[in-house]
């Protein structure tokens, strides 16, 4: 979940056009799927540590990534290219097994 956002308000964002969103209530799990038939799913940061331990894994660094100004993007539109300068949209995780 994009932080700064309370859970209601991610829930109720539009989807981005070709996508379908849908939330697991019990376990907060986000299921996008794209318009290409591609399905993602989307997990808020303690649930992803949460899940990297049950499976045998700790995570050395988590980076929240944002675009620097000025950069144009093939797959994201202006609107949402701002967005990921106010708050990450992107991150990169570094896992290991324990």
């Amino acid at each position: 979940m994009p932080e700064g956002l309370s859970d209601d308000a991610a829930r109720n964002r539009a989807p981005r056009e070709g996508r379908t969103r849908s939330r697991d209530v019990a376990t907060g799990l986000h299921r996008i799927e794209e318009r290409d038939g591609y399905v993602q799913f989307d997990l808020a940061c303690g649930q992803g540590i949460a899940l990297f331990r049950r499976s045998g894994r700790a995570v050395g660094e988590l980076r929240e990534v944002r675009p620097p100004a000025g950069a144009v993007f093939t797959y994201r539109t202006e609107e949402e290219t701002a967005c990921a300068r106010r708050g990450p949209t992107e991150q990169i995780w570094r896992v290991r097994r324990e």
